[in-house]
C-alpha cells in the first residue's frame, strides 16, 4: 500500500515541478538573458521539486512488517 502511495505522490510532485518549470521557462526572456539570482532560482526550484518527487518514487523500503 505504501509503495503505491509513494508512486502516486511522487508522480504528482514531479508533475508539479514540471508545471512550475514550464511557467518559469515561459517567463524567461531569451533575448536579454542575464545570469542572476532570479534566473538561478527559476532553474533550481523546479529541478529541486522534480528531484524530491523522484526520490519519493524510488525510495527504498524495508520488508513489510510481519503480523
Amino acid at each position: 500500500m505504501h509503495k503505491a502511495f509513494d508512486l502516486v505522490l511522487g508522480s504528482v510532485v514531479c508533475l508539479f515541478g514540471v508545471g512550475v518549470g514550464y511557467f518559469c521557462l515561459k517567463a524567461i526572456d531569451f533575448n536579454n538573458l542575464v545570469i542572476n539570482r532570479k534566473l538561478a532560482l527559476m532553474v533550481v526550484v523546479p529541478v529541486f521539486i522534480i528531484g524530491v518527487g523522484l526520490q519519493r518514487i524510488f525510495k527504498r523500503r524495508g520488508p513489510a512488517p510481519r503480523r
